[in-house]
């Protein structure tokens, strides 16, 4: 039933009735002074309190806050591992396409440490780009998508609003590792692949 709250408060007040039709109140009270208000209010007998401090204890201590931090870590994870073993099969395929022209550089003088240098820097340039289109996303989502999806138990936009932290130590961590990864990979994909590259295939691909 909808009712107009000012004219049903008139007609109370008519009626002889003193009740406000509050049944809630808001106090503005700091962090550390929250739990003594609260425990004074429920001690004159006034109702039931709700602090700040205590939704938001519920809201990072609770099961959640373990379960989603871990799941969101495990695919973290899975994707830097997916990253690594993408490029150095992508390494792999580059070389393979290239062994014959890589063993041309070879017998006409090139050596093995500045074919693999020239090979690592195209990577690391992908790479880079790679990294940079992938933060940008990310970033983009968080602010403006995040606080779009974020509602509170009733559905609706929490209070206070949402606040974005970017986890700069978290997100270096974690580019620093897919780096190093993925340079290993292709360090050790291309060296393998080089020393294979021989004066026999040399002279298979003249034939050809």
């Amino acid at each position: 039933m909808l009712v107009d709250r000012d004219a049903l408060l008139r007609a109370v007040l008519v009626a002889g009735g003193r009740s406000t039709l509050a049944d809630e109140w808001w106090a503005h009270v700091t962090d550390g002074d929250a739990p003594a208000a609260a425990a004074a209010i429920e001690k004159t007998g006034a109702g039931t309190t709700t602090t700040r401090v205590e939704v938001r204890a519920e809201a990072t201590d609770g099961p959640l806050h373990v379960a989603i931090p871990a799941a969101l870590w495990i695919v973290t994870l899975a994707a830097v591992a997916l990253a690594v073993a993408g490029i150095a099969l992508s390494a792999t395929v580059a070389v393979r396409t290239r062994r014959l022209e890589l063993a041309r550089l070879q017998a006409l003088g090139a050596s093995q440490g500045s074919l693999v240098r020239a090979i690592v820097g195209e990577y690391v340039l992908l790479g880079a780009i790679g990294t940079i289109a992938g933060v940008a996303v990310g970033a983009l989502l968080a602010w403006f998508v995040g606080p779009l999806v974020t509602v509170s138990a009733r559905g609706l936009a929490p209070v206070p609003s949402v606040v974005v932290q970017w986890p700069w130590p978290v997100l270096g961590a974690v580019v620093g590792t897919l780096t190093i990864g993925a340079l290993l990979a292709v360090l050790v994909t291309t060296r393998a692949l080089l020393r294979r590259a021989s004066g026999a295939l040399l002279r298979l691909g003249d034939e050809g």
